[in-house]
């Protein structure tokens, strides 16, 4: 990564990880397939994302629809070979398990669960030209257990498809932030300026610690650019298996 685990701040990007001639191929793929977007209070998602169905007390639909979601999205050319290849730039395995090679899982799948391994969040223009977000770090929703723990080892992956005319990055906080006995509203300004900016365009692979307080950048739409598509996934270190592990 381009800084240590668990230094101030935790993060990679890989600008044109992606070409753009997949990238064009995915987006039109996207938006020829609306029938089968699943509309949110404020967006849409292709595929399933696990808070997205928290949200909307989904969660039923999201363990009983995965595998046939994750068909979905394996329809789309070489993106889980994308996906594979992001975390070839994870924290070396080399340096958490003493030596042992690099291993990737797909999340477990049970007789009662199922699990997506990615997902595409859909900003669009709905009512309004601009979009914002809240602020919000990653509920490690299988293992709530390892949300509480310091020494969890979470990365979380947004990889740009569709960039809005202006603004839509990422705005990361210092990790430490997360373990403040405060709200992200009860924050003195002096904390809200201790930031990081990522911009991006399409193709470009971002990866920050999950921990890390994080913002999407408010962005403006237009005719030309009326999307802000990306492509979603986590990945967990599981030091009692020896590998990482994915899901969406």
């Amino acid at each position: 990564m381009s800084k240590a685990i668990n230094e101030r701040y935790d993060f990679k990007q890989v600008h044109d990880f992606v070409p753009a001639r997949l990238i064009s191929r995915w987006t039109r793929q996207i938006l020829d397939d609306a029938e089968n977007w699943k509309p949110r209070k404020s967006y849409y998602t292709y595929g399933r994302l696990y808070y997205s169905d928290i949200q909307s007390d989904n969660i039923g639909a999201y363990h009983g629809d995965a595998p046939k979601d994750n068909a979905l999205l394996d329809k789309l050319p070489s993106m889980r070979a994308y996906v594979l290849e992001a975390a070839k730039h994870l924290p070396s395995l080399a340096l958490l398990n003493g030596g042992k090679p690099r291993v990737l899982s797909r999340r477990e799948t049970t007789k009662t669960s199922c699990w997506c391994d990615y997902g595409i969040h859909i900003y669009t223009p709905l009512q309004n030209s601009s979009v914002g977000a809240h602020v919000d770090f990653e509920l490690f929703a299988p293992y709530p257990e390892k949300m509480l723990n310091r020494d969890t080892i979470c990365y979380s992956m947004t990889l740009a498809i569709a960039c809005p005319a202006s603004g839509g990055g990422l705005i990361i906080w210092p990790r430490q932030k997360v373990w403040a006995n405060m709200t992200p509203e009860q924050w003195p300004e002096a904390l809200w300026e201790d930031k990081q900016e990522l911009g991006y365009s399409p193709g470009t692979l971002s990866l920050f610690n999950s921990f890390c307080m994080h913002q999407v950048e408010p962005c403006q739409i237009s005719r030309k650019a009326p999307w802000r598509i990306t492509l979603l996934t986590h990945f967990l270190y599981r030091p009692e298996l020896g590998c990482w592990e994915y899901w969406s």
